[in-house]
Order: structure tokens, then C-alpha cells, then sequence
């Protein structure tokens, strides 16, 4: 068996052997699958393990051609988000005697579903992985990226850069008081109340709060990467590293949002990763799991919840089943696999089914009306309360044609990353293609969270202003050095 040496540290890395393993593994799981189990925990079970291994198998392959785990990697990102969002309700389903209680999710609780049924909507996700799997290594696996001397940033740019950043964050605080959502930018514990405010303010209003979030998203990137680029400039580094830790603890002792906070952390430890020492495989893992229950109890905490975490301690139920991000997102796209299962009556507009292209054109151009696919459900879907949903890759694929549109949609969101790979690997010196991968590689969760090209719609609406504005900066102040030479 050939010996893989680590690019960097040059000691051996014994990968055949795993690859191996988790192959076969994934081919039991997976005519497990299909023969059929009559213990529905092992029905589960089996599904999970595959998923499991679906991942397991793709950084096997990509760690066996790099020499190091495929941190660095927009793929990677996408399939362990995709493994959180499919396997954690389920895993909390059987951790809960096979069920669901009152601290769940509504609709999971009204549903009841029995092991097959909740089994059978994990396919539409397995399947979802195989496509893009299979679709994004073929483009990664014959072009993989290089390491590359990082070209030294014009300092004009630069300058340009860190007063965006500053520009977009201040902007961003002063537009939040101005709508009354307090100084602080702290997270409301009422979201259904939060969200009926939001729409209640002018259309322009919601046009420039919307505009500055897909900018902020952006300038997170920008101010993660200027940490790792300034390598000849101390200074820029520091004043960088001394905006993103303030930005860190703000919003964590005013409990703001989950998803800044996130992109910053995510940003921060790719870049660590591929520009200044590797992750091992060990170390990867336990980041995860430690940063995945960071955030969910931090989500449990935030907004007042403390007194609620007292009250659930204080029922005689199963903790482990409560209610989380994990389970709104599965619960929206289960809803709708329900109702197509049991035969209940359902009829979206036809609008529905494009909303991943509609999503790029304002609706006032339309002779049709533009529906919002979070006001169809709440307004046609039979828990007529507040719930939380996205309509994501699977849950359209529930809504349309059921498992072969998700492994279509799977090989089309690898296709998409793929193209972006084979951009990048011609462009690695370059710090804004850089940074336009690091800003794909943490936000392409979206993908399997907000939709089929969430991801396309963030990078055109953040990135391409982006960089309008960094240039006009920078022309603003080459022409006042101009004017200072001048005078």
C-alpha cells in the first residue's frame, strides 16, 4: 500500500487503510438499507452510519491526495453541515425511545412519525450527498489546489479595505437603532413578534437592512483573512486581530447572532488551517463537536432563555429531544414529505417551485405575483402557528418530484462548488479571490439550509458591491495623496 506524506510535516499518514474501512462500511450500510430492518431503531441506525460514512469516505479521499484534512474546502463544509442538519433530529428521535415530546419541535410532535417515515426522509438527504459528492470530486480530485505565495497587497487597497470594514459594521449598528432594534443588537426571544415588526417597517428600510447584512457577511471575511495576509505589515495584522476579537466578545456577552459570530470563528480557523499550521484529524473533531455544542447552547441561552432551560429541567421528560436550529430546519422540509405521504391535499403556486431563480429579480418586475415560500407555508400548511422554515435543497425536492430531484440537486450544488474550485486554483496568491473562497467555503451551509443557490445569491449581492465600494475608496485616497503631493 503506497505511503501518503503530510506536505508539511513530512511524516507518513496511513490513509489507504480508512479509506478502505469506511468504503466498505458504506457499502453495508447501504444494502442494510435496502434489504430492510423490522427494528425500526436499527432502521435509523443504518441511515445514519451511511451519512456518517459519506463523509468520512470524501475527506478520506481528498486527506489521501492533499496530505492533510481538507479543511480548506467548501465541499467539506457543505457535507458536515449537511450530516448536522440530517442526523441530529434523528438522533434525538432515538435517544427519545423513538420519539418526539413537548420540548420538540410542533410539528414533529403532531406528525408522530414512525421509524420508516422518518427513515425514508433521510434517504432524500443521503441521496442529496451522493450527487454532490460524486459531482464536486470530479472537479476536485483532478484540480486540486496548490500552495501559493500570498502577493503582497497594494497598500492603497489595503487601506480601502479596513476602512470598508469599518464603514460597513458602523453602519450596520446605527441602522439597527434607527429601526428600534436596541444598541446592542441583542437577539429577541420572540421571533414570531420580531419578525412581524420587521415586515411592518418601509420597503426601503427592509432593502438597506437586508443590503448591509449580505455587505457585513462579506466584511467578516475580509477582516478574518487581513489577519493571515499582512505578513509584512505587524500593524495591519494586529489592528485586524483587535477588531475581530471585540467583535467576538460583543456580540457573545450581548447574546447577538449566532451566524457573525460564526462566520468569524469558521473564517478564522480555515485560514489558521491552510496558512499557518494544519489541523490533525483529532483536532478537526474535537472543534466540531466542541463548536457545535457552544452554539447550540448558546442559542438555548440567548434571549432571556435561562429561566425556560430551569423550567424543562424541572419536567419529568427527556431533555435530549428539546427543540433546537437542527430540528425547525428538519421539521419545515419533514412537514412536506408528511403531507405528500399521507395523501393530504396541498397546492403551492407554481412560483413555489422557482424560487431559487426568482430569488435574483425584485418581485415589482413580474406580471405574477412573487410568494415568499416562509408566508406560503405558515398561511397553507396544517399547523397553522409560527414555525421556522427554510426551503432548503431537500425540502423542495419533497414539495417536487421526492428522491431523484434531490440527487439532482445534490449533483448540481456540486457542480456549482465545482466550478468555484477550478476559479480559485488558477487565483491563490490573489488576496480578494482569497477571500471570495474563504466567504464561500463558511457560508456553504446555506445551501443545504437556505436553498438551492443561497449561496450564488450571498456572493452576488455581498461580494460584488464589495468590491465596487473598496475601489471607490481606493480612488479616494490615491486622489487625496494626489492632492497632498500637489499642494
Amino acid at each position: 500500500m503506497p505511503v501518503v506524506v503530510h506536505r508539511l510535516t513530512k511524516k507518513p499518514l496511513m490513509l489507504g487503510s480508512t479509506q478502505t474501512t469506511v468504503a466498505l462500511g458504506s457499502a453495508v450500510a447501504i444494502i442494510g438499507i435496502f434489504l430492510g430492518f423490522p427494528d425500526g431503531e436499527l432502521e435509523i441506525t443504518i441511515r445514519l452510519a451511511v451519512l456518517t460514512a459519506l463523509v468520512g469516505t470524501y475527506l478520506s479521499l481528498l486527506a489521501r491526495q492533499e496530505g492533510r484534512v481538507p479543511l480548506f474546502d467548501p465541499g467539506t463544509l457543505l457535507l458536515m453541515f449537511t450530516l448536522a442538519y440530517a442526523g441530529v433530529t434523528p438522533l434525538q428521535y432515538l435517544l427519545n425511545d423513538n420519539g418526539f415530546n413537548v420540548l420538540s419541535d410542533a410539528r414533529l410532535v403532531f406528525y408522530d412519525p414512525k421509524p420508516y417515515e422518518l427513515g425514508a426522509y433521510i434517504d432524500y438527504y443521503i441521496l442529496f450527498m451522493v450527487g454532490f459528492a460524486i459531482t464536486y470530486l470530479l472537479f476536485r480530485l483532478r484540480a486540486p489546489v496548490k500552495g501559493a505565495v500570498m502577493a503582497p497587497l497594494d497598500r492603497d487597497y489595503g487601506s480601502a479595505v479596513i476602512i470598508y470594514i469599518v464603514m460597513i459594521f458602523v453602519a450596520g449598528l446605527l441602522l439597527s437603532i434607527a429601526i428600534g432594534g436596541g444598541s446592542d443588537g441583542s437577539y429577541d426571544d420572540d421571533l414570531a413578534e420580531a419578525y412581524q415588526r420587521f415586515l411592518a417597517l418601509p420597503i426601503p428600510v427592509i432593502i438597506a437592512y437586508n443590503i448591509l447584512n449580505n455587505l457585513k457577511l462579506f466584511a467578516s471575511t475580509l477582516l478574518v483573512l487581513l489577519m493571515f495576509w499582512y505578513r509584512d505589515r505587524p500593524v495591519y495584522r494586529q489592528l485586524a486581530a483587535a477588531v475581530f476579537l471585540f467583535m467576538l466578545v460583543q456580540n457573545f456577552l450581548i447574546g447577538g447572532e449566532r451566524t457573525t459570530m460564526g462566520i468569524l470563528l469558521v473564517s478564522a480557523l480555515i485560514c489558521f488551517h491552510q496558512f499557518v499550521r494544519p489541523f490533525s484529524f483529532a483536532s478537526l473533531v474535537l472543534l466540531s463537536v466542541t463548536g457545535f455544542a457552544f452554539f447550540t447552547l448558546y442559542g438555548v441561552l440567548r434571549g432571556g432563555n435561562a429561566e425556560l432551560v430551569d423550567f424543562v429541567a424541572s419536567l419529568d421528560l427527556n431533555p435530549l429531544a428539546t427543540n433546537n436550529e437542527f430540528q425547525n430546519i428538519f421539521a419545515g422540509g419533514f412537514e412536506l414529505h408528511m403531507i405528500r405521504e399521507r395523501g393530504l391535499p396541498i397546492d403551492p403556486p407554481w412560483t413555489i417551485y422557482f424560487q431559487d431563480i426568482l430569488i435574483f429579480f425584485p418581485k415589482a418586475i413580474f406580471p405574477w405575483e412573487k410568494v415568499n415560500p416562509q408566508d406560503w407555508y405558515l398561511a397553507n400548511t396544517y399547523l397553522q402557528t409560527f414555525n421556522y422554515f427554510m426551503f432548503h435543497p431537500v425540502a423542495q425536492s419533497a414539495l417536487g418530484l421526492g428522491p431523484v430531484e434531490a440527487l439532482i440537486r445534490g449533483c448540481v450544488a456540486g457542480g456549482l462548488l465545482g466550478a468555484l474550485h477550478l476559479w480559485y486554483r488558477k487565483r491563490t496568491s490573489d488576496f480578494i479571490a482569497t477571500c471570495v473562497y474563504v466567504f464561500c467555503i463558511v457560508n456553504a451551509f446555506v445551501i443545504i439550509r437556505g436553498g438551492q443557490y443561497q449561496l450564488l445569491f450571498n456572493a452576488v449581492f455581498a461580494v460584488v458591491p464589495s468590491l465596487i465600494l473598496i475601489d471607490l475608496l481606493r480612488a479616494l485616497i490615491r486622489r487625496r495623496q494626489g492632492q497632498a503631493l500637489a499642494s
